[in-house]
């Protein structure tokens, strides 16, 4: 019998897709998928992109992204020239989901109209490499499978970022 298997839990995920290696000073394309797979919720995102020594990137640093309906998706692409060789880490793509959430008024108001203020809470969007987006069973924790002598283990999604080895 086969194992129930549930759709992933994530609404909003975006994806990289990287290169798997580059040579130095050459440009290359990192795109960035961000798709909104909540079936009655739009999505207002923010981008900020991190900064490191051993890539320079072109692209936004800090951008709001277009407002994403049910079922679709925005890809931002960056021009990435690599400075250091060797196995390095790639810079940080975060994105954040604008929420509104309504507040009660404040108690010492005075007046017969009650007015509600909106805040705005930021949530998390996971951005994980498109090639290493694999599930568990339950949809929701992000897998890495690795091959070992004895056969195949599952070890814990990266949680360091992604990865790119830079040849001279």
């Amino acid at each position: 019998m086969l194992p129930i298997l549930s759709p992933p839990g994530d609404d909003i995920i975006g994806l990289l897709t990287v290169p798997p290696s580059s040579r130095l000073h050459q440009p290359f394309i990192i795109s960035l998928t961000v798709q909104n797979r909540n079936a009655i919720r739009t999505a207002d995102l923010l981008l900020q992109t991190e900064s490191l020594e051993a890539f320079v990137v072109a692209g936004p640093k800090t951008c709001r992204l277009p407002t994403l309906l049910p079922g679709t998706s925005a890809e931002i692409r960056f021009s990435v020239v690599p400075l250091l060789c060797g196995h390095r880490k790639l810079p940080n793509f975060k994105v954040m989901n604008r929420r509104p959430q309504n507040a009660p008024p404040p108690s010492n108001t005075q007046g017969s109209e009650s007015q509600v203020e909106d805040t705005v809470i930021l949530e998390p969007v996971p951005v994980v490499e498109e090639s290493l987006d694999a599930r568990a069973g339950d949809g929701r924790n992000l897998l890495l499978w690795v091959q070992t002598g004895s056969g195949n283990q599952v070890v814990e999604g990266r949680k360091e970022g992604v990865t790119m080895l830079v040849m001279p």
